[in-house]
């Protein structure tokens, strides 16, 4: 037990000395502090420079850029947030540990020579235990970080000694002052050299955001990003003024047909009561058919109607849906956040019009403007799965008009009917018992692959209709999957369709202007666009996108230009000399100094 007591006695007293420099405790507040602060912040620029000099030695890209990133395009942060980062605490951990050894020394010179040597050990140590730790270390990357850490220590310890000795001038002041100055001009000099590496990073590093501008015309295709108008309206509706989101449809069109693919979310059709507008419904079941138009199927009875109804929904599961004689579109996502989308635009069976798909894995609703009559066709299927694995599944659909409440049960068939094709049949239900007052159920027997829905809409005239606008609104909720709008005619003026995050393209682009330079564009290029964009279309049937793009790629290559490359060849050589010649007159005015005071002590 004494043993023991007395080897951490001797352990403690160990520590102990290790920790107190020669001239006490003191030492700790002038020069301790302010020394490892300045080694920590000089260290937390050598992971930058060693990657930026090693990537400039070893790449065979035509650009400094391009050696450090190829062609991704880096968002650089600002320097209080590059100073301070999280991880720089382990720099400075580690400039604490450089001046404990360094607190022993006598002279200036040997501090710069012991900070030198420290921290090219510390930096050595700390690649090999991140090597370790993530797998990646061999023989190869210790050489390389070995050298690269000595001439960083180097470095670093030339910088202390020219700090410590510029401090040392001003050391023989009065009072508290005397450690105040030094140490501000010790600690000033680690933020000093950061910062400059800082800028000099920066307008090497930094793509710029550029004006871009690009015409697209059927047939061209790709995907979309838009955001949430709660995120993005603080700043993009300040620079545009709009904040509905991009879709492709300009508000004020109507087209031929809309075709809708949703087979996993269940849909929902319905008409939202709007002031004293009234419509007639009415709605029909088919059995053994699915994927028809309205006006491909039968004539019949109608299996519901509706006369003077202010309000009516139709719910059933995913399916297939198809509207003729509709008013405007509008599209309005119910995913919060992030929206992405595939689209593209083809040219329409007829005229000038066009045609526009668009998939989308979100939930969405899709407006469609109520004219003089609507029809619409929803197909469901009766069976689930694929090929062997196809199971009957019981659909429901549920419709709701008013006080009147409907609900119809389809009973599959027990086996999948062949190939064969199959007559479509108006469905006849039969009434069930209900434990609900206020709704009736019916049963139908279906035979075939599926069932289709047929929704008629006729708006009444109403005395507000001449005050108001002329379309009322159908929303169909819970959209998820392909949609095509068939026979969209062109715009007569200049006509905004929201705005977006990203859009990616490839087809026929007729102009893409950056920064008002051409850049004449082939229909196999593909563009990626980033920023704070806006889509219009102009009369001629093109779609126009253009803004503030902070990230633009045609062909995977980085069109975002850094403030170096939009210099002249005659430019940065100015400034390369202007540079060195600024390095220079520092050095010869700092060098002399440090010379005079280097065998000097820092007490």
């Amino acid at each position: 037990m004494a043993n023991s007591l007395r080897f951490f006695t001797t352990a403690l007293r160990s520590i102990e000395r290790w920790l107190k420099p020669p001239s006490g405790y003191k030492a700790w507040l002038y020069p301790g502090v302010p020394l490892a602060l300045c080694i920590g912040i000089l260290t937390s620029v050598g992971p930058s420079l060693q990657q930026y000099a090693l990537s400039a030695l070893n790449s065979s890209a035509p650009s400094l850029y391009g050696a450090a990133y190829d062609d991704q395009i880096v968002e650089w942060p600002n320097l209080g947030r590059w100073i301070f980062h999280w991880n720089n605490l382990i720099y400075l951990t580690m400039g604490a540990f450089a001046t404990i050894p360094a607190l022993r020394r006598s002279t200036i010179r040997e501090i710069g020579t012991s900070v030198g040597g420290w921290v090219a050990l510390l930096l050595t140590f700390l690649d090999v235990t991140f090597g370790l730790i993530q797998g990646s270390f061999s023989a190869t990357s210790f050489g390389t970080n070995a050298i690269a850490n000595i001439i960083g220590g180097s470095i670093t310890g030339l910088i202390v000694f020219i700090a410590l000795s510029s401090a040392r001038l001003i050391a023989n002041l009065n009072g508290v002052r005397r450690y105040i100055a030094p140490s501000a001009v010790i600690i000033s000099a680690g933020f000093g050299v950061n910062a400059l590496c800082y800028y000099v990073f920066f307008h090497l590093y930094q793509p710029l955001p550029v004006s871009s501008e690009a015409l697209l015309k059927a047939p061209v295709g790709g995907w979309f990003l838009t955001e949430n108008p709660s995120e993005t309206s603080t700043s993009h509706e300040q620079e545009t003024g709009d904040t509905s989101l991009f879709s492709l449809i300009p508000s004020s069109i109507s087209p031929d047909k809309i075709e809708i693919i949703s087979p996993q979310n269940p849909l929902s059709i319905s008409i939202p009561p709007r002031a004293d507008n009234y419509y007639q419904i009415e709605v029909r079941f088919f059995t053994d058919c699915l994927m028809k138009r309205p006006a491909q199927l039968p004539s019949g009875p109608p299996t519901f109607v509706a006369s003077g109804s202010k309000a009516f929904k139709l719910t059933s599961s995913g399916g297939f849906l198809y509207a003729d004689g509709t008013g405007p579109l509008d599209f309005a996502s119910s995913k919060s956040g992030n929206t992405i989308a595939m689209f593209s635009l083809s040219p329409g069976s007829k005229g000038n019009s066009s045609t526009m798909t668009r998939f989308d894995g979100s939930s969405n609703t899709v407006s469609i403007g109520v004219t003089d009559i609507t029809r619409l066709a929803l197909g469901v299927p009766s069976f689930e799965g694929r090929a062997a694995k196809r199971k009957p599944v019981r659909r429901v659909f549920k419709l709701m008009s008013g006080l009147t409440n409907h609900s119809f049960y389809f009973e599959p068939p027990t086996q999948h009917p062949d190939n064969s094709p199959q007559q479509c049949k108006i469905a006849r239900p039969v009434d069930i018992p209900s434990s609900e007052v206020l709704e009736t159920r019916h049963i139908i027997k279906s035979n075939g692959a599926g069932i289709t829905a047929v929704i008629k809409v006729k708006a009444l005239p109403s005395s507000s209709s001449l005050f108001d606008s002329p379309y009322s609104k159908l929303e169909i909720a819970g959209v998820s999957g392909w949609t095509t709008v068939h026979g969209l005619p062109e715009v007569d003026s200049p006509m905004k369709v929201g705005s977006l995050r990203a859009i990616s393209f490839q087809g026929t682009v007729t102009d893409f202007t950056v920064d008002t330079n051409p850049h004449p564009a082939r229909p196999y290029d593909s563009f990626v666009l980033q920023g704070q964009l806006e889509g219009e279309y102009l009369q001629n049937g093109t779609l126009r996108i253009h803004g503030k793009t902070n990230q633009l790629w045609r062909n995977g290559r980085r069109l975002n230009p850094t403030k170096w490359e939009m210099l002249s060849t005659e430019w940065q050589l100015s400034i390369l000399g202007a540079f060195g010649a600024f390095l220079i007159a520092l050095w010869r005015l700092l060098w002399p100094a440090a010379l005079k005071n280097a065998n000097e002590t820092m007490g």
